[in-house]
């Protein structure tokens, strides 16, 4: 009986240690790209902008602006299709181009630290992006 009880307990604390809790992440405000994809662009000024009233991302990429709408549910995350302005910027173009093919790969966001991390639909990590 005593074996009984004490495999129940056992088995309790190991399903309730395995079943962590995942913090529900409200994206709102302004964000620095500090890596996209493994490539480390803190030094840069790029930006990604939250608006849930509005259901919309805007960002700079250095050169020109975007726009998208996005949804998110608890940290599903879904976002369409961005606009940007269209003026050329010499060693800039492709960089923006990457972060915003990128941008709409995102599937969810999940708080790391400081940092939160935008995660691709195969969980590759695109953005790491700080407050």
């Amino acid at each position: 009986m005593m074996k009984n009880i004490l495999y129940v307990c056992l088995s309790l604390f190991l399903f309730s240690c395995g079943s962590s809790k995942v913090e529900v992440v409200n994206l709102n405000g302004t964000y620095k790209v500090m890596n996209l994809q493994g490539e480390d662009l803190s030094a840069q000024n790029y930006s990604i902008t939250f608006t849930p009233a509005e259901h919309r991302v805007t960002g700079e990429t250095g050169c020109n602006g975007f726009s998208a709408k996005y949804t998110q549910e608890n940290n599903v995350l879904s976002v369409g299709r961005a606009m940007s302005t269209r003026m050329y910027c010499e060693g800039k173009m492709d960089m923006e181009q990457k972060i915003i093919n990128n941008l709409e790969d995102v599937a969810k966001v999940e708080k790391r630290g400081k940092d939160l991390v935008l995660v691709s639909t195969d969980n590759r990590s695109l953005f790491t992006i700080q407050k």
